[in-house]
């Protein structure tokens, strides 16, 4: 069930344009939360997962494909507490580059 949640999600971030990348510096991002409100709660999650494999399908990539998803919430959680007026989108950017 959680794999179709997810496709789901992927296709609706993927067909609605929701990554709309327009440079390496500058990009659209609709339904993204701020940091200073990350809770991970499971909305923020598989937003956060979405833009992840969003950007993967975009540039033909694999990254997290070795971490597990715990470890990506780890990771935007100790992000947003160190910049805490930033968007989630980047914290995940934060994770993609890092990865």
């Amino acid at each position: 069930m959680r794999l179709t949640v997810m496709k789901k999600l992927l296709l609706a971030v993927l067909a609605l344009g929701l990554i709309a990348p327009a440079s390496a510096d500058a990009y659209t991002v609709k339904g993204a939360g701020k940091c200073k409100d990350w809770v991970g709660g499971i909305d923020d999650r598989f937003w956060v997962l979405g833009f992840i494999s969003g950007n993967n399908y975009a540039h033909d990539d694999n990254v997290g494909k070795s971490v597990d998803a715990s470890d990506i919430y780890r990771f935007i959680s100790k992000y947003c507490e160190k910049n805490p007026g930033d968007d989630l989108a980047d914290a995940a950017v934060g994770f993609i580059n890092t990865h």
